[in-house]
């Protein structure tokens, strides 16, 4: 049985990283591993601001794709963050 569950959200996304081989999320026996996540729109236009508001915008992409996942934010164990300054 296979229990391993590709998750792509949303659409503008999943275009995208079909392109790169890459799915954003995977889901194996109830833990959830995301990729990395940018700071792009849903139209995959990355935005421009402070490290603040670009933080935000992968923290709520991060979320809808842990949403299409079955789960939350709140679920969360581990982070990892690079910044490219």
């Amino acid at each position: 049985m296979d229990l391993t569950t590709y998750v792509f959200f949303p659409l503008a996304y999943r275009i995208k990283y079909l392109r790169s081989l890459q799915s954003q999320a995977i889901k194996a026996n109830g833990f959830v591993f995301l990729s990395a996540q940018l700071p792009a729109d849903s139209s995959c236009k990355l935005i421009t601001g402070s490290v603040k508001d670009q933080a935000h915008k992968m923290i709520q992409n991060a979320s809808h794709v842990l949403e299409a996942a079955g789960t939350d934010l709140e679920k969360v164990v581990k982070v990892n963050v690079s910044l490219n300054m």
